[in-house]
């Protein structure tokens, strides 16, 4: 399927996905969906739209982020087991940071655990658990995932076409570092706009019990096609909560965002609409 000329198709999905990712042009779910037809076409798409990224203002990938990270949401969409896409270094921000984005954007919010990579997790040291990845994370962290509607018509879009666009993942902010591991499985979430409580959730009802759990799915995963996670790079373990799509406010210029989980420092960002 994806050898020969017949790649031609994915590098032309790839090259529009990383035009719209960079917020030069929009995405037709049909037209995404009749090239990307499961997983293994996601995945190579994801891998085609990193390797062109790292030319560009977008950077190289800096970590990943686990989508459709609870069974409720995976049932939705006909699927067993999360998606999962990459982060660029250019879209990785500590909490305060400011970001500025046009009006014209479709941006929104979850609330995340993410974890920061002590060692390197790669098909060596496969199957990973969760127990055992927990000692090679060198921090955790409350964290903001960003993700963004590229696409014209969202609601129609086929699920794999959502994954060969990282997922809708936008970037993300994450708090100061705690090293705090468990249990991770019982801390509550919510994420905040302009001081009003948006959406709530629990991590324990993320898949495979907890962000650790999809932490080592996501390293397993990886490891089945040879590839691996690096020391340094961040991992956003799941949505905590469901997303909450901004609307720019029409009586001021910038958007408060902060995500809480219960035991640590809250992760903040302040988004300035042009």
């Amino acid at each position: 399927m994806t050898t020969g000329c017949s790649r031609e198709p994915f590098f032309r999905v790839a090259e529009s996905i990383l035009t719209a990712q960079a917020g030069a042009g929009r995405l037709d779910g049909h037209d995404v969906g009749r090239v990307i037809n499961g997983a293994e076409a996601a995945y190579l798409v994801q891998r085609l739209v990193a390797a062109r990224a790292a030319a560009s203002a977008l950077g190289q990938v800096a970590g990943y982020k686990v989508g459709m990270s609870s069974r409720l949401i995976q049932g939705n969409f006909g699927l067993t087991e999360p998606v999962y896409g990459h982060v660029f270094g250019s879209r990785l921000f500590e909490s305060g940071a400011a970001l500025s984005v046009q009006r014209s954007r479709r941006l929104g919010v979850e609330c995340e655990i993410a974890a920061t990579l002590a060692g390197d997790l790669g098909p060596e040291g496969a199957p990973y658990d969760a127990a055992g990845i927990a000692g090679r994370v060198q921090s955790l962290h409350a964290a903001i995932e960003v993700i963004e509607n590229r696409f014209a018509n969202l609601e129609e879009t086929p699920v794999w076409a959502l994954a060969a666009d990282n997922m809708i993942g936008f970037g993300g902010v994450i708090s100061a570092g705690a090293t705090v591991v468990e249990p991770l499985a019982s801390r509550g979430g919510r994420i905040l706009v302009d001081g009003e409580v948006r959406e709530t959730g629990r991590s324990g009802d993320l898949a495979y019990g907890g962000p650790m759990g999809c932490l080592a799915w996501l390293a397993n995963q990886l490891s089945r096609v040879g590839a691996g996670l690096r020391a340094g790079q961040v991992v956003f373990c799941g949505g905590i909560t469901a997303p909450y799509w901004l609307e720019p406010p029409s009586d001021r210029d910038a958007s408060e965002i902060t995500a809480d989980v219960t035991g640590f420092e809250s992760a903040r960002l302040t988004i300035n609409w042009e």
